[in-house]
């Protein structure tokens, strides 16, 4: 499934990660795999269930499935299952989750909850793969009066 998407062939690659994930029902990365293909297929709704399935099996690969599993929510409009999947990742200490559900509560103008979770994704993983974004989010958030904690205390 992964050359498969690696040649531009999600739909192909959908079918054999879903195979490969119903064989081992057990294992939440080919649920993932399975989930990340059929959304670039355009198959949300096998995506979700995909998803849905890593996420029931819980550990690491269960938290990263709820984040991407909130993405499809929030695509839909549903924010508040999104919020409530975030939210178990969170308050586990999943900095994805952190990062995401801050982004989140500061789309709703909720600042103070939003700004508290940017921050604990980043203290939780510094070198993230949203960590430029979060600490620009943060520096925008303060240059606006919105958020007037200091990142980082300056010696």
């Amino acid at each position: 499934a992964t050359v498969l998407l690696g040649t531009g062939r999600p739909a192909d690659a959908a079918e054999s990660a879903l195979e490969a994930a119903s064989a081992e029902p057990d294992d939440a990365v080919s649920w993932i795999l399975a989930g990340r293909a059929a959304a670039l297929a355009g198959d949300t709704a096998t995506a979700t269930t995909s998803f849905g399935r890593a996420v029931a099996l819980g550990g690491d690969a269960g938290l990263e499935a709820g984040v991407l599993l909130s993405s499809i929510l929030l695509a839909r409009h549903d924010e508040e299952t999104a919020r409530t999947i975030l939210q178990r990742a969170s308050d586990l200490g999943y900095a994805p989750a952190c990062w995401r559900l801050g982004r989140l509560f500061i789309s709703w103008g909720d600042y103070a909850r939003g700004t508290a979770l940017v921050s604990s994704a980043l203290a939780l993983s510094p070198g993230g793969e949203f960590a430029d974004s979060a600490a620009m989010l943060l520096d925008s958030l303060a240059s606006t009066g919105r958020y007037l904690v200091p990142l980082v205390e300056e010696e």
